[in-house]
């Protein structure tokens, strides 16, 4: 959760640092805690409920994300995505500094949107499995299990954490939306000594995870890349706690969480990357599997290609 809290606080920090976007990705099984995670996120810039849906028109999350430059973003339900290139496409989108070249109705290419927010998503199965995304594996850090436990193997929710949901919840629903705008504040603040001091800070933690990264991890393909985004986090974290006067110290990323972290990012081999894509093919396309039988028992002549045994 304090990585999704530092996620969010993080796109005010893209500007200042010169630093690149990407997207949180909060791979867990139903009824694991997703959705109380990310609207207790979401209240560092707005109401617990701000969020969209992964089954919006790519147009439309490109949009939005441009509308909300600067603030984190949450997009909910993977699952939901018309088609599982949807989201590799999005994905690659979300995470460049200008939108798509678009022509207009004079004849001339119209004015590219200005991409730069912080995207959180959740789903089901991480989103690099959604088919050949070995260049979105780059964009993304993959946070796979309950993200209310302290790492990827924690057991499902307890009653004590999800009463601890709950009661935050209902306190957040009435107190909401301070802490982004206090870290956008206070970097605004800064004067230009001070920013060079925290892009060095910056560059500074990149090259101090990139070391950690080589002990735990060697020969990784695109650890800087994701060490990037693991820097950007912390800074976020210590932000936070410099803005909103927190005073006890978080490990913004667990040891566990980015040793993981780490690990979704190098791939699978190609035989599971097959597997993969043929399982991801036939979630999207379900409904047609399964067919529509009527009352007794026959499907339709159209529109259906077969069963499928998970």
């Amino acid at each position: 959760l304090a990585t999704m809290l530092a996620t969010m606080a993080a796109s005010p920090l893209l500007s200042v640092l010169r630093a690149k976007p990407f997207v949180l990705d909060i791979a867990a099984d139903t009824s694991q805690g997703k959705t109380s995670a990310v609207s207790v996120a979401a209240t560092v810039w707005a109401d617990p409920d701000w969020r969209i849906k992964w089954d919006g028109t790519t147009t439309a999350h490109e949009r939005y994300i441009a509308a909300c430059r600067d603030v984190g973003i949450v997009i909910d339900e993977t699952q939901s995505a018309d088609k599982p290139e949807n989201v590799i496409g999005l994905v690659y989108k979300a995470t460049t500094d200008i939108g798509r070249v678009r022509g207009a109705q004079n004849g001339q290419t119209a004015r590219t949107v200005d991409l730069r927010a912080i995207v959180i998503s959740t789903g089901e199965q991480p989103i690099p499995d959604f088919g050949a995304a070995g260049g979105a594996r780059a964009r993304v850090l993959t946070m796979a299990g309950p993200p209310w436990g302290t790492g990827p193997d924690a057991s499902r929710v307890s009653p004590e954490v999800a009463e601890d949901q709950r009661s935050a919840l209902r306190r957040l629903r009435d107190h909401h939306g301070h802490a982004g705008p206090a870290v956008a504040a206070w970097l605004a603040n800064l004067a230009p000594d001070q920013i060079d001091r925290l892009r060095d800070i910056y560059d500074h933690e990149i090259r101090r995870r990139i070391q950690h990264a080589q002990l735990i991890s060697p020969d990784h393909p695109i650890a800087p890349r994701l060490c990037e985004y693991a820097a950007l986090v912390e800074m976020a974290g210590g932000l936070l706690q410099s803005a909103c006067g927190l005073t006890a110290p978080y490990g913004w990323i667990t040891e566990i969480r980015w040793a993981d972290m780490l690990d979704r990012g190098r791939g699978a081999d190609m035989a599971r990357a097959a597997i993969q894509r043929v399982m991801s093919w036939a979630i999207s396309r379900s409904g047609a599997l399964y067919g529509h039988p009527d009352a007794k028992g026959a499907v339709p002549s159209q529109g259906w290609i077969g069963t499928w045994e998970s």
